[in-house]
């Protein structure tokens, strides 16, 4: 068996008299104790297998790095504090993505804790995601303002140095899709009630850079099926009765996921298609209201 615990820098432990007292706890009882270094991890590797199995998991470090860490590696068979709906969904600002990832949905090609601590291995990285370009994506922001194109290593290396600093586990590494189809969905209790799809913009590789994009209606149909169900799918795995599904689909067809929010800015769906959503979410409210009240 083995205990892994997870720290920022061995150099620098945080609580270092209590990181003793666990390896000495482990060594006594013949357990095999095993530091992870959240600074230098290599994110590369899928982490969803990274751990043996039945095996302890202990979190000592309060840093973002570690908290990303814990979520990327913890597995349902690991004995960890955490409780389990809220391993991944709760452990950084890519908690959303991270528990896609953990239940198989199909999510954008990507690679966690990118900073300035990973300058060495970042070509590794760039080929990995399929070579260049590739995209910057840091949490947070809107209308496209938080992700950025790199088109070579000079540049990406350039950016992560603008961005980011030693200590951020707020950006990631994304496959750069080609011609990609931007869809937003929005659900309601468990159903797409309404979807739009983002028109490419000239002169940006963007779809979703302005206040007014140019969007157009996007109906369900035989052959968008598999886009409504795994926005359906990834709302019901975060547990929520509203949400805004953005999924790219790539030149083969193949559907995934960029990112969930909820709230969700529903308004701009509504204004382009004339979908009454917001009377879809009033009366699912209400129907849930009447179903409290009967259980009371």
């Amino acid at each position: 068996m083995k205990f892994y615990c997870i720290v920022d820098d061995l150099d620098t432990i945080h609580n270092p008299e209590a990181f003793d007292f666990l390896r000495s706890a482990c060594e006594a009882r013949g357990i095999s104790f095993v530091p992870l270094v959240a600074d230098t991890f290599d994110y590369s590797v899928d982490t969803t297998t990274y751990l043996e199995e039945n095996s302890i998991l202990y979190r000592l470090s309060i840093s973002k790095r570690s908290r990303l860490l814990e979520g990327l590696v913890a597995r349902a068979d690991t004995a960890t504090l955490l409780v389990p709906t809220s391993r991944a969904a709760n452990s950084s600002d890519w908690g959303s993505v991270i528990a896609f990832m953990h239940a198989g949905l199909p999510i954008i090609p990507t690679i966690f804790g990118v900073s300035t601590l990973q300058k060495d291995v970042l070509p590794a990285y760039a080929e990995k995601l399929g070579g260049f370009p590739i995209v910057l994506k840091s949490s947070g922001g809107s209308h496209g303002n938080s992700v950025i194109r790199a088109d070579s290593i000079e540049s990406l290396r350039s950016i992560i140095g603008f961005v980011s600093n030693e200590k951020s586990a707020q950006f990631v590494l994304r496959k750069y899709i080609h011609n990609a189809q931007h869809i937003r969905c929005v659900v309601v209790g468990k159903t797409v009630v309404d979807a739009i799809k983002y028109l490419p913009q000239p002169g940006d590789f963007r779809t979703n850079t302005s206040a007014t994009p140019q969007v157009e209606s996007y109906a369900r149909t035989p052959e968008t099926e598999q886009v409504f169900a795994l926005a359906e799918k990834a709302v019901a795995l975060r547990g929520y009765a509203l949400g805004g599904v953005d999924i790219l689909i790539d030149e083969d067809g193949t559907a995934m996921i960029a990112e969930v929010n909820a709230p969700c800015n529903f308004g701009r769906n509504q204004m382009n298609t004339g979908v009454d959503i917001a009377g879809k979410i009033v009366d699912y409210l209400l129907a849930r209201r009447e179903q409290i009240m009967t259980l009371a």
